[in-house]
């Protein structure tokens, strides 16, 4: 009754939340929440984290349990559309992508300006759409290693074709072999080590004695040209709240070049005091250098000490 009445409130005083940008129902989207450990703060922010392709809520347990973070803010892991243990949809754009998110935060009673959004790769332009979209809601946005830029149209990018190469390669994995030799399996088609580990996670029992995707793997390769992989931002709106953008010195995804395509989404970055390069990272920019990471999380969070 009171998110009823909630959703009704913020529909009077903002009109676009009952207009979806997709004619097709939101996914249903899983999650895990992890309360603020500091009992004696009162209502504390929410963190909304938003993974990349190919992963899951499982990809910053560990960020969102070090006590700099976990202190400050409620956290929400999402498993997004087609990933983890989220409802499967045969597409899966931006627009709709961002209507699954919204009605995460209608059933879970968060329409409100306390959520704090943290997007790596894929989660990253999707709080940039979503930002831009639901600014109402949206306190404030981390991105993490990934522009809104075009990508296709610059020749250094290369990750899209390799990435694009990977996937076509899992869908041809047999299944039917012992965990190890599958998981060497998914190993040797991925792009390194590193992205092979995580994209294992998501190999689990099928209930009779094989193995099976967890992910919708079918239509994230049907749609990662077309629509996952299609980032360069070219709406109208601008999202006015603070943010910081976190980059990989080392990562494919980034230039320093490209910092400018941010200024299409983020009417007030300020690139001197915003944008962050990280030595010694790539993409997995929280992988490859944890505790920067965290520190730059956390002193993000801090700006919003006592807003509430």
């Amino acid at each position: 009754m009171i998110q009823k009445y909630k959703k009704l409130f913020c529909s009077i005083n903002n009109p676009q939340i009952l207009k979806s940008t997709s004619n097709k129902s939101p996914a249903q989207l899983s999650f895990l929440y992890q309360p603020c450990s500091q009992t004696t703060r009162e209502n504390p922010p929410n963190l909304i984290i938003l993974h990349g392709i190919m992963g899951s809520s499982k990809n910053f347990r560990g960020i969102s349990h070090n006590q700099k973070i976990a202190s400050k803010v409620n956290t929400y892991l999402l498993d997004l559309r087609n990933h983890g243990k989220s409802g499967h949809k045969d597409s899966m754009s931006y627009p709709e992508m961002v209507e699954d998110v919204h009605e995460f935060l209608f059933q879970n009673d968060l329409l409100d300006d306390d959520n704090i959004f943290l997007g790596h790769s894929m989660g990253g332009r999707l709080t940039m759409e979503f930002a831009t979209r639901y600014p109402y809601y949206v306190k404030g946005a981390i991105v993490v290693d990934l522009a809104p830029y075009n990508y296709f149209e610059d020749k250094r990018f290369t990750f899209i074709d390799e990435m694009a190469g990977m996937m076509e390669r899992l869908t041809k994995i047999e299944l039917s072999k012992d965990i190890t030799a599958l998981r060497n399996d998914i190993i040797s088609a991925s792009l390194s080590k590193e992205i092979g580990e995580v994209i294992a996670t998501n190999i689990v029992p099928d209930g009779q004695g094989g193995y099976k995707w967890r992910i919708n793997l079918e239509a994230i390769n049907k749609n990662f040209k077309s629509q996952v992989v299609n980032l360069e931002y070219k709406g109208t709106n601008k999202y006015k709240g603070p943010v910081r953008v976190i980059l990989g010195c080392n990562s494919e995804y980034t230039s320093r070049d490209i910092v400018p395509s941010f200024h299409k989404v983020f009417e007030n970055l300020n690139e001197e005091k915003d944008v962050y390069f990280v030595s010694k990272a790539g993409h997995w920019v929280h992988y490859n250098q944890p505790y920067v990471f965290i520190d730059l999380v956390s002193d993000f969070l801090d700006k919003f000490e006592n807003s509430r």
